[in-house]
């Protein structure tokens, strides 16, 4: 039943993401299709279809760049694995004294939003490790005309989608979602991502510095962006912006129960723990990022513990990297997610080893949406 629930949790991800995919009136999504060779910062008007508004440009990071400031994983603003695809964008949110000018990116949407539909509006971001503060106030603006200003401002207007709690963005690793229902007036076609909010209405604070990071932290905060959508909701339950919450909250207590159980050996508690991935994805959500806590607490309560991370794909997305650029070394890149979790809390390097299985350990041999699912995974094992 527990398997169940998770297996049911990551489908159910799975095919929203698909049906969203399809929907999509973002063009460049991920910022994957660029034009131009990327070197420098504020280069973010190479990636097609993507703008910055004011004078004071932002960024653009890519797997395609293997030297910093402006590579990805690695950058000069800290250290973040794409959510999806090899690219993401970089942008100022905040700084103290509005020392630093804001930036914002901004695209033209497929084709205008119709009056009284209502639309998901969602995109992934994460805190860059040299941020010395985390604030809130993350959001979008939609609207029928384009923002274009000559001067380095901070733009004033409405936000129109942000987390209805307006929580503070504070996690350096991994991606948190900012999603919310947009109900169109009708023509809008341009959605500009930023901090729309005065200062003095953006609440902050300040952030411990990751242990592994090299970046030296600065008064500002400063986000990456991946992962834009905006689609027309057939049903209200398309746009799970608080839902998924709720369905992780449960799964997690699940897997926190077991491994907190006295009767369970070591070797046994580490092997319980799993990551499941969506297709073609090497995001982790909340139940795997519990699930590393998890881990991290045995091998913090084991110290001479050392754990073999195993990262798998299924045999779809296999044949897709054949196809698909994005698709390519896919299990590495979630065991090197998983990895990056496991070492910015603190679990030394020499501690972790990672095995790449592919496709070559299934566990399920089935075509059903459900079994495949159960392959899409990471897994741990006590070296020994």
């Amino acid at each position: 039943m527990k398997l169940r629930i998770l297996l049911s949790a990551v489908l159910l991800s799975s095919l929203v993401v698909n049906a969203q995919d399809d929907k999509n009136l973002v063009k460049n999504p991920s910022f994957e299709a660029i034009n131009g060779k990327l070197k420098k910062p504020k280069q973010l008007e190479l990636a097609t279809n993507w703008t910055s508004p004011t004078a004071e440009k932002a960024d653009l990071y890519s797997r395609s760049v293997k030297e910093l400031p402006v590579s990805a994983p690695e950058n000069t603003n800290g250290k973040e694995t794409p959510a999806d695809g090899n690219n993401y964008a970089g942008v100022m949110m905040y700084s103290f004294g509005d020392k630093a000018p804001r930036t914002y990116i901004m695209t033209e949407l497929l084709g205008p939003l119709k009056a009284g539909v209502k639309y998901c509006v969602r995109f992934d971001v994460s805190l860059s490790d040299n941020s010395k503060y985390a604030v809130n106030n993350i959001g979008a603006h939609v609207s029928k005309k384009p923002f274009g200003f000559e001067d380095k401002r901070s733009i004033m207007a409405e936000t129109h989608v942000k987390n209805s709690k307006n929580k503070i963005y504070n996690n350096t690793y991994g991606w948190e979602t900012v999603c919310a229902v947009f109900t169109a007036s009708g023509g809008e076609k341009y959605l500009t991502l930023g901090n729309f909010s005065p200062t003095k209405d953006t609440k902050n604070e300040k952030v411990t510095k990751p242990k592994d990071s090299k970046a030296q932290q600065l008064p500002f905060a400063y986000y990456y962006i991946d992962k834009v959508s905006v689609f027309q909701l057939d049903s209200i339950e398309e746009c799970q912006c608080e839902a998924k919450e709720k369905i992780e909250e449960a799964t997690v207590i699940v897997g926190e129960g077991y491994t907190s159980n006295k009767e369970f050996k070591l070797k046994e508690k580490i092997a319980h723990e799993k990551v499941f991935f969506t297709h073609l994805s090497t995001d982790i959500n909340q139940i795997g990022l519990e699930s590393i806590n998890v881990l991290v607490d045995l091998m913090n309560n084991n110290p001479d513990a050392v754990i073999e991370v195993h990262a798998h794909s299924e045999s779809s997305e296999v044949a897709a990297a054949t196809k698909v650029d994005t698709a390519k070394d896919l299990a590495k890149r979630r065991g090197e997610a998983v990895v990056k979790q496991l070492e910015k809390a603190g679990i030394s390097t020499n501690r972790i080893v990672l095995v790449i299985d592919d496709d070559k350990d299934p566990v399920s041999k089935g075509e059903s949406e459900s079994e495949k699912a159960r392959n899409r995974r990471v897994t741990f094992q006590l070296r020994e």
